[in-house]
């Protein structure tokens, strides 16, 4: 994840600057990933990335071997045509297995996307507006997004079809929160063999691609876990930075 870190580390300088003035970030021990040094105070940093979600019919679960061969595949579309999708776009697949005849879709889906990235008016076309597709008796949904610098040309969403099996993106915006916060919480409570009981910082670099700080804002005001981040920083294109969450010296966010 260095380079994510990297820019969310270059993110927060910019925006702090014009915050907090005098400050330095420094390396950490992974835990944490940085220090944030200001006013005589040592405060801990922790970078992740927000990604995908998904709902099935038993709610939140592992990815079976369809889905890890899906995103394979997903991997193997950007390395082959991913150079033909200008910065900061990326052309964004949904595919919800199974697959009944693997060989056979993996043929087909990679004509399919040849054409596609070859198509200007189609991507013209596609652009923020999702097109439905049947290959091989597989349903896709694929649209053509703006997005994060570093990010894959071509990336994949595997579970869902289209912009209705995307469900709310309120509720994936939520989910992704509470995963991370969850998990970082618990990621960030020894740090060097023993409890941290310093102010934490938490930054999450928005790898969702359908969803905004707008979203993130709403989505981090219904969640309801308990956690010890008196900051949670959302990083967006652009070095943009967004104040999720910030607990006052009350104890009030």
């Amino acid at each position: 994840m260095r380079p994510d870190e990297d820019y969310v580390k270059r993110s927060l300088e910019e925006y702090l600057s014009d915050v907090i003035g005098d400050f330095k970030i420094i390396e950490g021990e992974d835990p944490p990933d940085y220090y944030v040094q200001y006013d005589n105070t040592k405060i801990l940093l922790e970078v992740t990335r927000a990604d995908p979600v998904f709902l099935g019919k038993e709610g939140l679960g592992n990815r079976t071997t369809n889905d890890i061969a899906l995103i394979r595949l997903c991997n193997q579309l950007n390395d082959e045509f991913g150079s033909r999708i200008v910065p900061p776009k990326t052309l964004l697949l949904s595919i919800k297995g199974p697959i009944s005849n693997y060989p056979k879709f993996k043929k087909a889906i990679k004509q399919t996307i040849s054409s596609i990235t070859e198509d200007k008016k189609l991507l013209s076309d596609i652009y923020n507006n999702w097109m439905s597709l049947d290959i091989g008796g597989t349903k896709i949904g694929i649209i053509l997004i703006d997005n994060l610098p570093e990010k894959k040309r071509i990336s994949g969403l595997i579970g869902v079809v289209d912009n209705k099996e995307l469900i709310n993106i309120n509720v994936q915006t939520r989910l992704i929160l509470e995963n991370i916060i969850t998990e970082k919480e618990n990621k960030t409570k020894i740090i060097n063999g023993m409890e941290w009981h310093g102010e934490k910082w938490l930054a999450v670099l928005n790898g969702y691609p359908l969803a905004d700080a707008d979203n993130y804002v709403r989505a981090i005001q219904r969640i309801k876990i308990t956690h010890t981040f008196s900051k949670i920083f959302l990083i967006e294109n652009d070095y943009k930075v967004t104040n999720l969450f910030n607990l006052s010296s009350d104890g009030n966010a």
